[in-house]
């Protein structure tokens, strides 16, 4: 028996080694592939699709004029370019060149005018692969704008697929639970894996073979170039087609081009068994696209996640300040809407009977009283440590604020979360008097003295509030931007002594002189390093600036502060009650900005590629950083990553290594970079396969209420490595569910 076994293998082996791939030259300009002996590609001939003769308007590039043209038949085909001025050009007539290219064929088409050309070329790789590389190009004066030629004809009848699309009304499909898509009822485009491509690669299977094709070369560059491959099922052959393509995420400095190369491999083998689907899925035969895989991993390595407490659960609490402006009423006396006006319907947290409460009932079932009635600045404090309590008890690993506005946009868009988060709802920023030292962001009330340096006193102000912060050290969008705080003096807070100073002083509109009676400013340097850890009745000096035009006189002076009261914001008092306690905090921040005056603003985007976006995202994880501490390192990013740039991705994991990052969308490469959203399910085997240490969000929005579905759900993610729960304000009611599944709290 174990000879018979030795020579089975042995025979197995030895037609292993017989497999290759030959590409042949056939009559007419055809060519065909064979593989092990066996067609794999039927015969076919590359040709640009035909559009037809006729007359037409071109920019003809032989006489430089727009005219009129007579085109023939074996003119018109699908091959354009277009002037910088927009306008056709006509490539004139067409010779087409083939030739043996080592082991494979080349095909190439040159056009008599505007150094038109394009090729196709086919290379056997290895023992059961076939490269083809598409080019074409058109002299640099030009753009070149579409192009659609038809490759070859794959022999497979009748075949499923599954590909690496991922549209999100397809992923919930009946066959799509736990897997990718498949099997494909259309046609297959397998393009740079952005939007819905989720990885540029199919597999294909009838009853002959399985074939799978991927795009390769696509990430040792900064942006791919356009081009896609079309493969069309027909009723007894795979049709496949290469084209220009739409510019997925791809730079509008790139739209326009006068070259463009893609390349595709396929690799064969004979017909495998099923997965669990009923059909061939990438994950089952993800030895024929690992060309696609090994190149990622060596150009975009998988980044391992920052580290956290595993002793904790694997939830993240959202919380809502303000998604509505305030609605103080008898039933409502706290103003509460952290959800919606209708808050003591929420679920996750009130009981049932406080929808009907009112008075004294409802502040026992609720927790409010007089104590925090109205404002933030009046309840911040109790919900911070309310906060505190649900974070200790379900052992939450963070609370993030998700939406802090409730601004009216243009056209009536509620910004229910700004783009901005250095703007928090205006009762966010509300100040209130505080019992305790100086902490980065407080307000400071002082009275000063303007000292020059040789001590003579310049001016006197009484109960000027003094910033504790250095927004000036912030990155800015605009280089221009100016952002350290300033002072004005008035006439009547003025020393003699100053007199030199006002003859030249700068920087003053006439609104400010006529209005507000400015009649010199100063620039505060440094005052969060001289102000923090400082107490009510102490007295610090501080370096400022004086705006003069006189360079004799524009030298730092100094500012004599003496401190009767310290303030903070709102949502300041939140960030230092949740992290003092030892919680970990965070925010969500966009990349877009707000454009427009107050009462008509929308939202703004540039070129979704350009350097300003990194730029945006960078500047504002260092602000909260700087402003609510290291503890801040939960960012959710609304960025909608199936259009950002993955370098961007990449660099903010790299400059900010112990922060999490979950992006909504996070498609294809993302996921090896960044932690993710997850609003359809968990995780597909093929996301698994593309990273086994992904990280993503689950919304509260899977859990049914359903007590079975919930409780496998449940079971399936509860202090998994793949999954953190999202959840407003039900983290007690899912320690509850783990808990009766039992699970281990």
């Amino acid at each position: 028996m174990k000879i018979l076994f030795l020579m089975m293998s042995i025979i197995g082996l030895t037609c292993t080694g017989l497999a290759e791939v030959k590409v042949e030259l056939l009559d007419n300009n055809r060519f065909e592939v064979k593989w092990n002996g066996n067609t794999v590609v039927l015969p076919s001939r590359p040709e640009l699709r035909k559009t037809g003769g006729g007359k037409r308007q071109f920019f003809d590039p032989v006489s430089r004029t727009f005219r009129e043209v007579e085109m023939t038949a074996s003119q018109g085909v699908m091959f354009n370019a277009i002037s910088k001025q927009g306008e056709p050009v006509f490539l004139g007539n067409a010779e087409l060149t083939v030739k043996k290219d080592g082991n494979g064929l080349t095909y190439r088409q040159d056009f008599a005018n505007a150094g038109a050309w394009w090729q196709i070329r086919f290379q056997s790789v290895d023992d059961n692969g076939l490269d083809v590389t598409v080019d074409a190009e058109v002299a640099p004066e030009f753009w070149l704008h579409d192009f659609d030629a038809k490759i070859m004809d794959i022999n497979l009848e009748k075949a499923t697929a599954d590909y690496g699309g991922l549209g999100s009304g397809r992923r919930n499909l009946p066959t799509s639970k736990g897997l990718l898509v498949g099997p494909v009822p259309g046609d297959i485009r397998i393009n740079y894996p952005s939007n819905n491509m989720f990885v540029p690669a199919a597999v294909m299977q009838d009853d002959k073979f399985a074939i799978g094709i991927c795009r390769i070369g696509v990430h040792d560059v900064w942006r791919a170039p356009f081009g896609e491959l079309n493969i069309m099922p027909k009723n007894k052959k795979c049709e496949v087609r290469a084209l220009t393509g739409w510019a997925e995420a791809v730079s509008a400095a790139c739209f326009y081009q006068n070259h463009i190369q893609y390349h595709y491999r396929l690799r064969f083998s004979e017909k495998r068994t099923p997965g669990p689907a009923g059909y061939l899925q990438l994950v089952d035969a993800k030895d024929l696209w690992l060309d696609y895989m090994k190149e990622l991993d060596k150009h975009v390595p998988i980044q391992p996640n920052p580290s956290y407490s595993k002793e904790k659960s694997n939830i993240l609490i959202m919380n809502f300040f303000m998604a509505e402006n305030y609605y103080i009423s008898a039933r409502n006396p706290q103003g509460w809407v952290m959800n919606d006006p209708n808050w003591k319907t929420n679920k996750w947290e009130f009981p049932p009977e406080a929808v009907n409460a009112s008075g004294a009932k409802l502040k026992e079932l609720t927790g409010f009283n007089e104590g925090n009635y109205g404002t933030p600045v009046k309840w911040i404090k109790a919900m911070a440590e309310k906060n505190v309590r649900e974070m200790q008890e379900t052992k939450a690993l963070a609370n993030v604020v998700w939406r802090s506005a409730t601004t009216s946009g243009a056209n009536n868009m509620g910004l229910d979360y700004l783009p901005d988060t250095h703007y928090f709802h205006p009762d966010m920023e509300e100040r209130i008097a505080v019992d305790s030292p100086v902490r980065n962001w407080d307000w400071v009330v002082v009275d000063l003295e303007l000292l020059a340096p040789d001590g003579k006193v310049l001016g006197r102000k009484k109960n000027v509030e003094l910033h504790a912060a250095d927004p000036g050290k912030l990155r800015k969008l605009n280089r221009c931007e100016d952002l350290c705080q300033r002072l004005g003096f008035r006439v009547e807070d003025l020393q003699e002594a100053a007199a030199d100073y006002v003859k030249v002083a700068t920087g003053i509109g006439s609104v400010e002189i006529y209005r507000d009676l400015i009649k010199l400013y100063v620039k505060v340097i440094g005052s969060q390093e001289q102000l923090i850890g400082r107490k009510t009745g102490d007295t610090v000096e501080i370096a400022v600036m004086p705006s003069v035009s006189n360079k004799a006189l524009a030298k730092n002076l100094r500012l004599k502060a003496s401190i009767k009261e310290v303030k903070r914001a709102a949502i300041d008092i939140w960030a230092k009650t949740m992290t003092d306690a030892g919680c970990e905090i965070g925010f969500l921040i966009r990349e877009d900005f707000l454009m427009g005056p107050p009462w008509h603003q929308t939202f703004m985007r540039l070129d979704w590629t350009a350097e300003w976006q990194y730029d945006l995202l960078r500047q504002r994880v260092e602000w909260h950083q700087a402003r609510f501490g290291k503890q801040c390192r939960w960012f959710y990013l609304d960025v909608f990553a199936n259009e950002t740039p993955d370098f961007i991705i990449q660099r903010l994991r790299h400059d900010f290594p112990d922060s999490f990052f979950f992006a909504e969308h996070p498609n294809g490469v993302a996921l090896r970079t960044i932690q993710g959203w997850n609003w359809f399910n968990t995780l597909t085997a093929l996301e698994i396969y593309l990273n086994p240490n992904a990280l993503t969000i689950l919304p509260e929005m899977l859990f049914t209420r359903d007590k079975a579905k919930d409780m496998e759900l449940i079971k399936k993610t509860w202090k998994h490595q793949n999954y953190i729960y999202a959840t407003h304000r039900g983290a007690r009611w899912l320690v509850k569910m783990a808990m009766e599944s039992g699970l281990e709290p």
